[in-house]
């Protein structure tokens, strides 16, 4: 346990460095002469423009990159292909050009999104408590990653670039036997490609590593991908549409398609599969939100692990799916936090090679994240 631990406080000290490293500050946009609509501040009780301001922008993903449990987590603004500052601005000498020389007609950054490189770095936990000596399967999963964005030319076609650690910590069952803890490392590569102002096209792909880190083989590297298409159908309408490949031995392909609609600033229903979710704003006060929401997760990933008797190796598929309930606090600019609550069925653990599949008993869920 403790070297859990040691290798998580590592990375995280990492990945903070890394991002105080990146960080470029630009002056303020609202005092120049180019100042547009969506620059001034807006009345009180709403938020700037129409997509501000939903749930879990920062700490949920819209669509899972690759092994649902592992999957990087996007920051908000980049659904519609923006939230980077110019190239120009962000290598510049002195670090950003006057508020002058930005473009009259380039759009201003969106809620959520930061200026320069570091986007978010984000940390949060999923408990699942055993429930059942025989038949229970608790664990313990913490994650850490951050983000970070480059214009791919333009900041409309932006890449992101996420480095993800995620540790999960197993309490049983008694049988089969698992090892203590299950690893994911990995990398994701996203480009945000918009080809007019109605469509855009996102290309991903996440190589990593997921693997007990005792008896790894081939099976530990895997590399999960998805395309999708998000087409502007109305202006509080949108259109998913394309597929994963989510690299699972029990799953390797899932369609992602569904709508997104917005039919206020207070509301946002995502009928997307496979993350279903419903968010309403009841609190708004200048820079800081609160949001409820519901929705849906398909769990678990694979892993290459030690067999039982240590010999050989093996790859275990833990999957389930979940139900949510949450609440989140969102500050403009500042650290967001998230409680949510669930329920988990639907549990299995499938091996590559002979053992045959258990069936967990259902368990509950509690999850925790900040994010910055």
């Amino acid at each position: 346990m403790n070297r859990v631990f040691a290798t998580l406080v590592t990375s995280l000290a990492f990945i903070v460095g890394a991002a105080h490293a990146q960080v470029v500050r630009l002056p303020s946009m609202t005092s120049s002469n180019s100042e547009t609509a969506m620059d001034r501040p807006a009345p009180q009780g709403r938020p700037r423009n129409l997509f501000s301001g939903y749930p879990s922008e920062l700490s949920q993903p819209l669509i899972p990159q690759g092994q649902p449990s592992a999957g990087p987590d996007l920051p908000g603004g980049t659904l519609g292909g923006s939230g980077l500052e110019p190239l120009s601005e962000m290598v510049s000498p002195e670090g950003a050009l006057p508020p002058m020389a930005r473009p009259e007609n380039e759009p201003p950054l969106p809620k959520g999104a930061r200026p320069g490189v570091f986007q978010q770095l984000l940390v949060s936990e999923t408990y699942l408590p055993r429930l059942n000596g025989d038949a229970g399967f608790g664990i313990n999963d913490v994650l850490v990653q951050a983000t970070f964005g480059f214009p791919l030319f333009t900041r409309d076609n932006p890449l992101l670039i996420t480095p993800v650690f995620e540790v999960q910590m197993l309490d049983g069952p008694m049988s089969p036997e698992l090892p203590p803890e299950l690893y994911d490392a990995s990398v994701s590569l996203l480009h945000i490609r918009k080809f007019t102002q109605r469509f855009s096209l996102h290309l991903g792909v996440a190589p990593g590593v997921h693997s007990d880190f005792e008896k790894s083989n081939d099976d530990a590297i895997r590399i999960p991908a998805r395309i999708l298409g998000v087409w502007d159908w109305r202006p509080d309408t949108q259109l998913i549409f394309g597929v994963l490949y989510l690299a699972r031995d029990d799953v390797n392909f899932l369609p992602a398609a569904g709508v997104i609609w917005t039919p206020s600033e207070e509301m946002k229903l995502e009928l997307v599969f496979p993350r279903p979710r419903f968010a309403q704003r009841f609190v708004y006060a200048g820079e800081i939100e609160w949001w409820w929401y519901v929705g849906g997760e398909f769990g678990g990933g694979s892993y290459a692990v030690r067999d039982a008797g240590g010999a050989g190796s093996n790859v275990v598929t833990l999957s389930d799916l979940r139900l949510l309930l949450g609440v989140e606090r969102r500050v403009t600019n500042g650290t967001n936090s998230r409680i949510e609550v669930g329920y988990v069925f639907d549990r299995k653990i499938e091996f590559q090679e002979s053992l045959p599949t258990f069936e967990a008993d259902p368990t509950l869920l509690v999850r925790g994240g900040l994010s910055y």
